[in-house]
């Protein structure tokens, strides 16, 4: 009873400590669980001001948000997203004033890789102008060493289509499932053909009717350990953490990641300025992430690559497996691309996904 009495005056408690709390806050639109609690503490604890996270489940929502009459001061879109709010120009973010980031050189400081990313996406469009790197990653396959026979990851992305073998999980996401279409066929994930993108749907389709297919995104942090499948396409910092976690915890499951030769997408994700928000905090917050302690005490507890070279390296010297070392390296070249704003792209890549998904 004492108890339960406690826990109720706690509860009752805390909305009433929360609205005596009279501290500027912070207000970031991000994804969830993207963002370690020890890096928003720290912010706090140096400069007074709470962090607050709205989030959002795809950047198709975060653009909803972001158009609408919602305040940020900062948000975290990927990198097609914020190259869609540079090319449509209408005032929803502002430049980044890099002379007002003290903590973070973006000619000496990012990490290995992604610099010539940068430089990839800056042909068309230089997303350094609006964003400030945050994490980046790619996308491959995550499997069971046990289950899967080494001499099928020749097949690359068609091994997800070999459902009648194994137990199969592709990403939920109609770019990430187009693009392992698009690839394995020797289209370009960008293309806004629609007889290509027509041919990577039926790729798809021939996939997921086999028996044994199912469907993975945050999810895939319990089906891969309780071996509910074999294999799934996954992002490079999901797989570490379920690496490292099953090490650990020295569950019974031997996993390893690979990248299709075919290629792959490869991402960046950013810090933007929303144009509706306090251009101080933005800046203070911005110079503490991107500093190597906030970089460092964020990478703590996400396992994504991070933008600065130091950390990434401390990354690698920190995990347990050499299954997970090797996923904060990425070599850009030719068998890798990026996700483009492209309208046309998308419009037929969704109606893929779409019709898809009568099956799904």
């Amino acid at each position: 009873m004492k108890k339960l009495f406690l826990l109720v005056f706690t509860l009752l408690l805390i909305p009433s400590l929360a609205a005596c709390d009279n501290r500027p806050v912070l207000k970031i639109l991000a994804p969830g669980e993207y963002m370690s609690t020890e890096v928003r503490k720290s912010f706090t604890k140096e400069h007074g001001i709470r962090v607050r996270i709205d989030e959002f489940e795809s950047n198709e929502e975060a653009l909803t948000f972001i158009k609408s009459n919602k305040n940020y001061d900062l948000i975290l879109p990927s990198d097609y997203a914020l190259e869609q709010l540079i090319v449509e120009n209408q005032g929803y973010i502002l430049p980044i004033d890099w002379s007002k980031i003290t903590t973070f050189n973006k000619d000496t400081d990012l990490a290995d890789g992604l610099d010539d990313i940068l430089a990839k996406l800056s042909e068309e469009n230089d997303l350094l102008k609006y964003g400030v790197p945050y994490f980046w990653g790619s996308v491959g396959i995550l499997y069971d060493k046990d289950v899967v026979e080494e001499a099928d990851l020749a097949l690359g992305w068609d091994l997800l289509r070999q459902g009648d073998k194994y137990k199969v999980a592709f990403y939920d996401s109609s770019r990430d499932a187009l693009m392992s279409g698009l690839v394995s066929l020797g289209y370009s994930m960008n293309s806004n053909v629609a007889s290509e993108i027509n041919e990577a749907e039926e790729w798809l389709r021939e996939g997921m009717n086999k028996a044994n297919v199912g469907y993975v995104t945050d999810n895939i942090f319990d089906d891969i350990p309780s071996k509910r499948y074999n294999l799934a396409m996954a992002y490079t910092g999901d797989a570490a953490e379920i690496i490292e976690q099953m090490h650990e915890e020295e569950e019974d499951i031997n996993l390893d990641f690979f990248i299709p030769e075919e290629g792959s997408n490869v991402w960046v994700d950013f810090l933007a300025i929303h144009s509706k928000g306090n251009e101080e905090y933005a800046y203070l917050f911005l110079n503490h992430i991107m500093s190597k302690q906030g970089a460092t005490e964020n990478s703590n507890e996400v396992y994504y690559i991070s933008p600065r070279e130091d950390v990434r390296l401390e990354q690698i010297e920190r995990a347990n497996t050499e299954e997970a070392k090797k996923l904060f390296t990425i070599v850009f070249s030719d068998k890798y691309d990026i996700f483009r704003y492209d309208p046309e792209s998308k419009r037929l890549i969704d109606e893929a996904w779409n019709k898809l998904g009568v099956n799904r």
